[in-house]
């Protein structure tokens, strides 16, 4: 577990980003244990229930293995911090200090599953784990997921908007590409809305294997969707792989990431296509909006939950008169 401020938090997860460090939980600043446990339920993608460790402080926490790769990550973060420490970023940083905990595999594999039922998305959609029954689906969409160790359940807000915008912009035949593709839960949730073909691509092999077993466990197969490891960015067998001409682009990345991706998404999207970003904290939605404007794309919706920022955004359209809706 590593302690910063929350504008330190945002330069923390990019230099982990740089050293392949991708997952991790969020540590918010609550005061007590009461209220984390009443306001943590949509957060069970970063944080399990036992890890009350360092409630009241603002931090991330990242968990590595317990073997020679692991070790060899976590000297490399060490290393980061220390050199984080000695160097000015203009703002409070916070100490950056790190705590070490050992933690059981099978409880952090197994332990959260619990607390995660299933619950609606938006109009059409419904989030079923793995090992609950449907009942309570009515003619909802059902989208059968089983997270495993990847990003995405859907109640993080971030893949709560981005599921909402999907379900109101997916029209039968569309292609979609799922930058950071996690679980695979925003690309398989596009195809049971009707999309033709969907492509996932992630960095790390662990979520791409996830992807694929829940795209099976919602009868999707290898024809209507595909998923790549790597990074989207700069890798460019990848690139060559998943090539251009999508409907609609997703991305629930962090923001210098989605940064990233606006300066070359046009390699990716359709002429009048479509691009969904979240993953945005409302403090960096300002940075975003100027890589979106320089890409030439519009803004024709955003959403807004708890202080997280999806957007809507069309390569060919009128500008949107700032249409706003908060889910907080």
């Amino acid at each position: 577990t590593v302690y910063a401020t929350e504008e330190g938090r945002e330069i923390l997860i990019g230099a982990l980003d740089a050293l392949g460090v991708t997952q991790f939980e969020m540590l918010d600043n609550v005061p007590t244990v009461d209220r984390f446990l009443r306001e943590a339920a949509p957060y069970w993608d970063y944080a399990l229930p036992d890890t009350l460790a360092g409630v009241g402080r603002t931090g991330i926490r990242l968990t590595l293995p317990d073997n020679k790769e692991g070790r060899a990550k976590r000297c490399a973060v060490e290393a980061m911090l220390a050199r984080m420490r000695a160097d000015d970023f203009g703002v409070e940083m916070g100490q950056l200090s790190a705590e070490v905990r050992m933690r059981d595999e099978e409880d952090w594999a197994e332990g959260w599953k619990k607390h995660y039922k299933p619950f609606p998305v938006g109009e059409k959609l419904y989030i079923r784990p793995a090992w609950e029954d449907v009942r309570g689906a009515g003619d909802r969409v059902v989208l059968t997921l089983n997270p495993g160790m990847a990003f995405g359940t859907g109640q993080h807000e971030t893949t709560f908007l981005c599921l909402t915008l999907l379900e109101k912009t997916v029209q039968p035949g569309m292609r979609v590409l799922d930058a950071g593709c996690g679980s695979g839960i925003l690309s398989i949730a596009s195809l049971l809305l009707g999309a033709r073909e969907a492509v996932g691509v992630d960095i790390d092999e662990k979520a791409t294997n996830i992807a694929v077993e829940n795209a099976a466990e919602n009868g999707l197969d290898g024809l209507r969707y595909r998923v790549y490891c790597g990074n989207l960015l700069s890798d460019t067998a990848v690139q060559q792989h998943v090539g251009g001409g999508y409907d609609i682009v997703v991305a629930n990345i962090v923001a210098d990431v989605v940064i990233a991706l606006c300066r070359r998404i046009h390699e990716h999207l359709a002429e009048n296509g479509k691009l969904i970003l979240s993953g945005i904290i409302d403090t960096r939605e300002a940075d975003v909006l100027e890589a979106v404007c320089n890409a030439g794309l519009h803004l024709c919706e955003r959403m807004e939950k708890n202080g997280w920022v999806a957007l809507l955004l069309c390569a060919q359209c009128a500008p949107a008169a700032g249409f706003t809706k908060d889910l907080g």
